[in-house]
Order: C-alpha cells, then structure tokens, then sequence
C-alpha cells in the first residue's frame, strides 16, 4: 500500500524553482535550492540539501538561508525493524517525531511518538489478507490536547487495475488504470467529507521517451497540469500550472534541475 497514490490530483507550484545537484559517491549528493517569486511562500527560498542513501539507511538533511534545520534519517534497528526519525530546528517551530518501523511476511506495522508541537503518539497496522488485497487502520492520540483519531484504509492492486480507499471523518475512493504499464496511467478519485460535500477528480499521466505529463480535473473545474521534460544528460525543466476560472485563480511555475558526477 505504500505504492498506492493518495489522490489523483496533480501537485503543482508558482513561481520559479531552480535545483542544481551534486553527486559525491555512489550514496551521497548534496543539492542547492532556490524558489523565487511565489505566491504560496511570499518570500525567496534557499535550501542546502545533502542525502544519503546506502540500500536500507538513508539521512537526508537539509538548512536554509536562517539556519533553519530539517532532518529525515532511517536506519535498521534488528532484523526486518527500522527505525525513523522526522526533526525540525526552526525559529519558529521544532519539532521531533521517532518511529519504528516492523515489516513481516505477510503484515507492516508501526509505532511513532513525538512533539509537534504537542506530545502526540501514534500506531498503524496493515495485514495481506491475499497477494492483491490489503486491509489495515491507524490511530494517532494527540496527548496535549487529549485528542483520539482513527482511520481505516484497503488497496486492491491486481495487473492493470488499483482500487484504494481510506476512511477517518472523510470517506476516500481512489481507481487507478494502467492503460499502457510505465507508459500511459489515468486515475480517478471520490472524496466524501463529514459534512456529506463531494469532490471528485479526474487525471491521467503520460510518460515519453524524454517526458512526462500529468493532467487533472476536479468536479469545481479546478485545472493542474505539469510537464516535465529532459533537454539534456542531467539537465531537465519543468512547466506547473494550476487554473480555477470561477474565483481567478491562476497561478503558473517554471523549474529547472541541474545534476551530474
């Protein structure tokens, strides 16, 4: 279930954001980051990115111009068991959330407990009920707060077809059909709130010899698209917008990403 997309809208951004990467071994690259004039920060952005990546442990910590410090490291524990820490040194925030992670035969389960701000503990659990079906649930005890929340989720995946759902206070429907496998997807998701609105969304990918494109929809003709594309060995661009006529909202992004040895 961990491959199964979360909903069929296409993730876009304004503005302009420029990656440029550098590999310095087999498992480490570091990365700057800049995103200038968008509309959603309101302010010029700069990230300093590195990451490391050795088969199952991984760091990736990144900083801003501030100092602003954020973190993900996951490394094994004992044998199928790893562990996961989420952190964040901020001005304004910090927050720190550590997980164990359990990977079984045939069922995942997790454990997680943190503050952000608040203590908040949290569990989940998914068991293969066959090779296609998967059933499972969540729960998160917001402590702070004395808060319960719990959620149910199930995926079938099986050749061409994928169907997910997810409950808590909102019902999820997911259909995902793979027209041409690693070619051509399109997908479809329901969404049913707690006060009974709806919200549905139609969107498809297309994936080129050198591109890609992501197309959606929803029921309040809110339009994104994205197209990505390489022009060059460890040199591709990216075109994001996002169109919503009734209340004229239109916002447009452009990126580049730069990496090589």
């Amino acid at each position: 279930m961990k491959n199964s997309p979360s909903q069929a809208t296409v993730g876009t951004y304004d503005g302009l954001r420029v990656s440029v990467q550098k590999q310095l071994n087999l498992n480490s690259v570091v990365s700057h980051f800049y995103w200038l004039g968008s509309q959603a920060t309101g302010q010029p952005i700069y990230q300093y990115r590195i990451i490391f990546a050795d088969d199952d442990k991984f760091i990736n910590i990144s900083t801003d111009a501030d100092i602003n410090v954020e973190g993900e490291v996951k490394w094994p524990l004992v044998k199928r068991t790893q562990g996961k820490l989420n952190f964040t040194l901020a001005d304004q925030a910090k927050s720190g959330v550590a997980e164990v992670h359990y990977n079984g035969d045939n069922w995942t389960g997790h454990v997680s407990l943190g503050r952000s701000p608040g203590w908040v503990a949290g569990c989940s659990y998914v068991q293969a009920i066959t090779p296609f079906l998967n059933l499972g649930g969540y729960a998160r005890w917001d402590i702070s707060k004395d808060a319960f929340s719990q959620g149910f989720v199930g995926a079938y995946d099986k050749e061409e077809n994928l169907i997910a759902a997810k409950y808590d206070t909102n019902l999820q429907i997911l259909y995902l059909r793979r027209v041409n496998p690693n070619r051509v997807n399109v997908s479809t998701d329901l969404v049913l709130g707690e006060d009974l609105s709806t919200t549905m969304t139609l969107s498809a990918e297309y994936i080129l010899k050198q591109s890609k494109l992501n197309f959606s929809v929803d029921s309040n003709l809110f339009l994104k698209s994205m197209l990505e594309t390489t022009i060059a060995p460890g040199t591709s661009i990216q075109f994001s917008a996002e169109v919503l006529h009734a209340k004229e909202h239109y916002r447009f992004g452009y990126g580049i990403t730069m990496g090589g040895n």
